[in-house]
């Protein structure tokens, strides 16, 4: 049944899941294992999974082939030089980026041979892998911090308990214990929150010892290295010693003596600057894409039949409220055969979804390799339809600071590499975010609509409904321009569901500024949003030129009319949807019922629940009704027909 998003209580909004107290009833289930012979097979007895996704059996477009969370524990084992294992765990928040770094992170931890464990308390290394994009972000990632300092205090204490014990003990029946299992971790920030705030975090009450940029993930073994290389660490059991001798009668003395000299080296010249570099790698790059490196996903295709597959770095459109281009560095884009590569072997080990990931996804622009940019020469992309520079590049009416020519001309594009991976598997459903609204021209949405498995919904930042302030945003489009866009993208492609981004509040909005966003969320009616008060970060063009002059209760009261007026669309869009057949790749247990139901998405990217129940294997789309000779047990990784109710 349709119901409403998320619980009015949160500052961001996800309205536009379709589901409810009943769960939708499950009438056909392919099985992931089976799907190619079955395919075969019901070529020859009746309609198969390929025949439901070429059209909506309810009329509409083409359907597509149907916090924090921390990277999964290894089954193997690894050890060091000296014999001893080394742990680390990694803690990821903010974006889906942010997600596919970590699993980044992993693979180049896994491969000097550290093992994941999936439980701080285990681990040599703590990382965490952050977001910066709001205040609120950056607190969690604060508290988070404090958190694990006390496990380092626990382990320093339980570490010096020990090391009495074993110099009183002439038996070394302690040694274990002050050895292998007194592990003192190391804590690392990554990601955004250490590119913008860098030494700071470094020098705030030792909650860091170590920080990593996006672009330096590299380089974390060596940063690793040097965070646990002085005295202190190695005493307190940072690198377990083979030697009871390490923990003897003076590991105690040497210890509070290391401590000493620790302490009074932090105090002198208090006020001057330190060197962290030993230990501190924030070098943003121009040309780091990680295109060589495997990911380590946090689970297999059994368990969670979607991957993630970054395609692009950075940004370069410089929205006055962004942080972004300052944490992440300018664009570059991977080469297209890796991208393609990935995308075959994750159909051949199970995967059914792979969203395509940058932080302005669809400005994709490859150049790799001489014979293709020569090839792209004269192509109809290159060739200007106007005197205006940004036409042949950009959906109409849209601008950007940059002239797009210098990395566009000569390169594959969004379209065309979207093309190539859907080409890939045609069971495999394919998605892109996080876009920008400028890089829609005619081409995408016309690849994305003639594409069956790629998915028919498209995010759509407007990020505000007002002319004026977007202008103040340098955001390159108006509010015209904009509702001529979302009005091309239905009319292409049928059926398709349309989500955004929006602020509440941002520096000048005046009541009339804020009555245009309202309007223009009633006048799109987007099923999905995510929205935000304004938070002013440093360093951005708003910092610089404007002033953060919205009081924050306007600010809260604006955000609450957005949302709820998002959310009234998003229930009347849901609405619409009872009584259709939906095309449902089963991801995972529902979140309330995890015994009795399952979840996944359309492709229209709404979230279905339905029961764990038996399905007919075969679905008839002219009838509309399940057939054939056994029932079949629903499982994750199965695309699902299923009646909305």
């Amino acid at each position: 049944g349709a119901r409403r998003g998320a619980s009015p209580g949160g500052d961001q909004d996800t309205a536009g899941d379709v589901s409810a107290g009943r769960a939708s009833r499950a009438l056909f289930a392919s099985s992931p294992t089976e799907a190619s012979a079955s395919a075969r097979v019901l070529a020859r007895d009746g309609p198969g999974l390929a025949d439901f996704l070429r059209a909506d059996p309810s009329g509409g477009g083409r359907c597509g082939a149907a916090g924090s969370s921390a990277v999964l524990a290894d089954d193997a084992t690894a050890t060091s030089a000296s014999g001893a294992r080394r742990t680390a765990y990694v803690e990821t928040y903010g974006c889906q980026m942010n997600v596919s770094d970590s699993e980044i992170v992993a693979s180049v931890l896994r491969s000097h041979d550290y093992v994941m464990t999936d439980a701080p308390e285990d681990a040599d290394a703590i990382l965490v892998n952050t977001c910066a994009i709001r205040d609120g972000a950056e607190a969690k990632v604060w508290h988070r911090l404090r958190q694990l300092r006390a496990i380092k205090a626990a382990k320093t204490r339980a570490n010096r308990r020990a090391a009495k014990r074993a110099a009183q003990d002439v038996s070394g029946v302690f040694e274990d214990e002050s050895g292998a299992k007194s592990k003192v971790p190391v804590v690392g920030v990554l990601g955004c929150m250490g590119e913008r705030l860098k030494e700071k975090l470094l020098e705030r009450d030792g909650l860091a010892d170590l920080v990593a940029g996006p672009d330096a993930y590299r380089d974390l073994p060596r940063l690793i290295d040097a965070a646990r290389g002085d005295e202190v660490d190695a005493l307190a059991g940072g690198r377990p010693s083979s030697s009871a001798a390490s923990v003897g009668a003076d590991a105690d003395a040497a210890l509070a003596v290391a401590t000493e000299k620790k302490k009074r080296n932090e105090n002198e010249n208090e006020n001057a600057s330190r060197d962290f570099s030993s230990v501190m790698n924030v070098q943003l790059s121009v040309d780091e894409t990680y295109a060589d490196i495997a990911p380590v996903r946090k689970s297999d295709a059994t368990q969670n039949p979607t991957a993630f597959v970054s395609i692009m770095r950075g940004c370069d459109n410089m929205c006055a409220f962004c942080i972004v281009p300052f944490t992440r560095g300018r664009e570059r884009s991977r080469p297209f055969s890796s991208i393609v590569d990935e995308a075959r072997r994750l159909s051949r080990e199970g995967y059914k979804e792979v969203t395509l990931l940058g932080q302005n996804v669809n400005s994709y622009a490859d150049k790799s390799g001489k014979f293709f940019a020569e090839s792209r020469k004269g192509s109809a992309n290159d060739t200007e339809r106007s005197d205006d520079p940004f036409e042949p590049y950009y959906a109409r009416g849209f601008r950007s600071v940059y002239k797009p020519s210098r990395s566009r001309d000569g390169a594959m594009r969004f379209g065309e590499l979207l093309d190539l991976v859907a080409d890939v598997d045609p069971e495999m459903r394919v998605r892109f975010t996080s876009p920008h609204p400028k890089d829609f021209p005619d081409e995408v949405l016309q690849i994305i609509n003639s594409r069956a498995n790629v998915g028919k919904q498209l995010h759509m930042p407007a990020q505000s409904g007002s002319t004026s302030v977007l202008e103040r945003m340098r955001r390159g489009y108006s509010r015209e321009a904009y509702l001529d866009l979302a009005t091309k993208v239905r009319l292409t492609i049928p059926g398709v569901a349309i989500s955004s981004d929006f602020i509440a509040g941002f520096c000048g909005e005046t009541e009339e500024e804020h009555e245009d966003t309202v309007s223009l969320i009633r006048q799109v009616k987007y099923e999905s949003a995510f929205m935000f008060a304004y938070s002013m970060r440093e360093k951005t063009g708003a910092a610089r030129r404007l002033t953060d002059d919205v009081p924050e209760a306007t600010k809260k009261r604006r955000l609450a009319e957005i949302i709820a007026a998002q959310r009234e669309e998003a229930l009347l869009a849901n609405e619409a949807e009872i009584g259709k057949i939906v095309c449902v790749l089963v991801d995972g247990a529902a979140r309330k019922d995890k015994t009795e139901k399952l979840a996944g998405r359309t492709c229209a990217n709404k979230r279905v629940v339905v029961r764990r129940a038996t399905a007919s294997e075969r679905f008839d789309r002219d009838k509309e009704t399940g057939f054939g000779v056994n029932d079949v047990p629903l499982r994750i990784g199965e695309y699902v027909a299923a009646r909305v109710t």
